[in-house]
């Protein structure tokens, strides 16, 4: 048998047809390190050969990739169970920009996938790609389509593919919208109308620029009414419609201490909201559920982001100012510290900043530059 022949061997059936079974050295797995050797079965034998050969030439280019049954499905799956270094509410976020895509291309193996496979979920998503046939906007399909490419990445890993198809499909062009926020006088309005109300330490909080994550998420522990100080370590968020979380911070830069005693009303809100509680588990008694955080309703159960966001709606009413996003109070604390001059880095210090550009841009916080935020806060907002 000629020396090119010997990775194809011929065969009888069982029902008597000739067959060609081909064998290559396909290298090292690249997670295993054993070698590996691949085989297919061919009608003839010009096939077979054909097959060694461009096989060969593809494990020499490092090129080779081992057929493989995976859909999208799958992939997306294994893919989202391996996102063990991230918040579960991140985790939640990458399963919901997901779905169109798995609904949509779920049974295609992922070695089928091609850029016009991925325009065509993108233009379908733009159309009708929502809940009963809703078009969904240009930042959700930016979000499946990054959601997808990580999952191509992961597949790149193992070999699956050879190029990441969904980096090449063109994003949507997305309008950014400066979202809605208050002047320093809605603000102190708004200030002024919740200082009665049972959360009123809640309240002055957001209006400081803490997230709501980390308003909800701040246990007495983490208050030192002293120094007039509070230490922001983790965040309470939604991860499902009836489900919500309590996990670390955002990021590093969302770790921080924050002297909010420097801002008027603060400290002696969070003393008022203490002594209540604690006249509130002594009259519930063994029904009082005590977790140890700052914001809890009656019954010391710690109430759901939404109800607090919803909450927020009702008071802006209430006070007569404009109902803006519970987040936007966080630009609102921006924007009023950028005017009365403070450094933006010292900003971005305050309100836990991750934008990694500013720190660039601007270098580091001094250490009595975070305490200027909170003078010029009083300054603005008043007493």
């Amino acid at each position: 048998m000629p020396r090119s022949d010997l990775p194809v061997r011929e065969y009888t059936t069982s029902s008597g047809a000739t067959r060609y079974r081909a064998t290559v050295d396909a290298g090292v797995h690249p997670d295993t390190g054993r070698r590996r050797q691949v085989t297919r079965v061919f009608a003839t034998r010009r096939e077979a050969r054909s097959w060694v050969a461009a096989t060969r030439t593809d494990v020499a280019r490092g090129a080779y990739l081992a057929r493989s049954t995976d859909t999208l499905d799958a992939l997306c799956q294994r893919w989202l169970d391996g996102r063990r270094d991230v918040r579960e509410v991140t985790v939640q976020g990458y399963r919901y920009a997901l779905v169109p895509a798995r609904r949509r291309l779920g049974e295609r193996r992922v070695q089928d996938l091609t850029v016009a496979d991925l325009d065509a979920l993108a233009e379908w998503m733009r159309r009708e790609g929502g809940r009963g046939g809703r078009a969904l906007s240009p930042r959700s399909v930016a979000a499946t389509l990054g959601a997808v490419s990580q999952v191509l990445d992961l597949a790149m890993r193992e070999e699956l593919v050879a190029r990441n198809v969904a980096r090449m499909v063109k994003r949507p062009r997305q309008v950014r919208r400066d979202a809605a926020r208050w002047d320093a006088a809605q603000a102190a309005a708004f200030r002024a109308h919740v200082l009665p109300d049972r959360l009123a330490a809640a309240w002055l909080l957001s209006l400081a620029g803490l997230r709501r994550s980390e308003v909800l998420g701040l246990r007495w522990e983490d208050v030192d009414l002293d120094a007039g100080t509070v230490r922001v370590e983790r965040g309470r968020v939604s991860v499902t419609a009836t489900t919500d979380a309590v996990d670390d911070p955002k990021s590093e830069q969302s770790r921080r201490v924050i002297p909010v005693g420097l801002v008027p009303g603060v400290v002696p809100a969070l003393r008022t909201l203490r002594t209540r509680q604690a006249a509130e588990r002594l009259a519930r008694g063994t029904g009082y559920r005590s977790a140890g955080y700052v914001v809890v309703d009656e019954r010391g159960r710690a109430p759901r982001p939404e109800w607090y966001s919803d909450r927020f709606a009702a008071l802006c009413r209430e006070a007569d100012v404009p109902v803006i996003h519970l987040h936007a109070t966080r630009h609102t604390a921006a924007d009023t510290l950028l005017a009365a001059g403070v450094p933006a880095v010292d900003v971005a210090a305050w309100l836990g900043h991750t934008t990694e550009v500013l720190h660039d841009r601007y270098g580091r916080s001094t250490p009595g530059g975070i305490r200027a935020v909170g003078e010029a806060l009083a300054r603005a907002y008043g007493g």
